[in-house]
């Protein structure tokens, strides 16, 4: 293989490193995955948030509930005087009616206030179960996002190493004359060499060349593009 051909090899070498570099960091970045996370952290704070909510709802209707049985049993009482026959007296009768109606009075408002806080609590939990169910199936997909992750890291791992390991191999086949322009055409330009297309016409600045520096190249010499400064190749080095 031709001197040529080496630093070419070379720079494909580079250029595959560089862009594996690119979707490892990529990978690990992976702003979907952060975005779900981020989704399940605020799903989990907002379910302990409705559970919470659910329990103060539960403690405030076993008060309400506790108030019914309390002023039931009251009304019970009363009642048992009322047609018991016990009370003769008419003004008494009269004012044991009208607790009797006070007492069912407060317990029909307490029956609303408890209707309204169970349909407060099965709202809250359906939003739980809803909750728990997009957690699940959330929590699986991070899950296997990041096996997926940990897959293609690994393998892009492996790729650089082998590309790295191409590389100082090349290093040691290329000649010190090459390799040292190689390197400084490199340090200004990211892509150091360029090939001529339709003839005269170098792909790193889409000039067209001068015909001394074709004939240079065709002398299978080391030719810089004298407007971008590049190496330049034609499609017979790399045959």
């Amino acid at each position: 293989m031709s001197q040529k051909k080496y630093l070419w090899k070379l720079q494909e070498a580079e250029d595959k490193i560089k862009k594996n570099k690119k979707e490892l960091d990529s990978i690990g970045k992976d702003d979907d995955l952060h975005k779900k996370v981020s989704e399940y952290k605020n799903l989990k704070e907002f379910y302990e948030n409705k559970k919470n909510e659910k329990e103060k709802v539960e403690n405030m209707l076993y008060k309400e509930e506790k108030k019914v049985k309390e002023i039931s049993y009251e009304e019970k009482e009363i009642k048992e005087k009322l047609y018991g026959g016990s009370i003769k007296d008419t003004k008494q009768l009269e004012a044991l009616y009208e607790e009797e109606e006070k007492m069912k009075e407060m317990i029909n408002k307490i029956d609303q206030v408890i209707l309204t806080y169970m349909e407060n609590l099965y709202k809250i939990e359906e939003e739980i179960k809803q909750m728990s169910i997009k957690g699940k199936s959330l929590g699986i997909e991070i899950k296997e996002q990041i096996n997926k992750n940990k897959i293609e890291i690994e393998k892009m791992k492996k790729e650089i190493e082998e590309e790295i390991k191409e590389k100082k191999e090349l290093l040691q086949k290329i000649n010190e004359n090459y390799l040292k322009l190689y390197t400084e055409v490199k340090s200004k330009k990211n892509h150091p060499i360029a090939l001529l297309i339709d003839e005269n016409i170098c792909t790193g600045c889409h000039m067209d060349v001068s015909i001394m520096t074709l004939q240079n190249l065709k002398k299978d010499k080391l030719t810089l593009c004298e407007n971008c400064g590049r190496i330049l190749f034609s499609t017979r080095d790399l045959q």
